[in-house]
């Protein structure tokens, strides 16, 4: 063996480097292209998926607050935010008549008792606790505070 062919390591198992056709560049390319355009696929699906989900929420929401859509028509959703907050204030404006009719109802009610109330009478006072419950369950149902019986569990 010569000198140099000693200094030199066997190339056996060692793939040498060669630079890449350009068919090789194509292909890779080709294969990274495709990739990108699944993820994009993939991407679109989901994100079409999330607006049709909004848009069937959108839909729900306008038919709860203007009923029944024309048939072969659509109600818009542009305004549904005006007209949320203004279902929602009239909600309020009735639950505050309510609340003073209930109030004013609960007072006439205790001066109506303390007229007529006779010691002596027994035929009233269960009258008199039966309207008191149906205000107190009135009350409690405007407030949303809990009943009696739910409180005692």
């Amino acid at each position: 063996m010569s000198e140099q062919s000693r200094m030199t390591p066997p190339s056996e198992g060692r793939r040498e480097r060669h630079p890449l056709t350009q068919e090789e560049r194509d292909v890779r390319e080709i294969n990274a292209l495709r990739a990108r355009a699944e993820s994009a696929e993939r991407e679109r699906d989901e994100l079409q998926a999330l607006c049709d989900k909004l848009s069937n929420l959108l839909k729900r929401t306008a038919i709860a607050l203007r009923g029944p859509e024309p048939e072969l028509e659509m109600w818009s959703w542009s305004d549904l935010p005006e007209r949320i907050t203004a279902q929602l204030t009239e909600a309020e404006r009735a639950q505050q008549a309510l609340r003073a009719a209930l109030d004013a109802a609960s007072r006439r009610h205790h001066q109506h008792y303390h007229t007529v109330y006779d010691e002596d009478s027994a035929e009233i006072r269960p009258i008199y606790e039966a309207c008191n419950e149906d205000v107190c369950v009135a009350d409690r149902a405007l407030t949303g505070a809990p009943s009696e019986k739910e409180s005692t569990k």
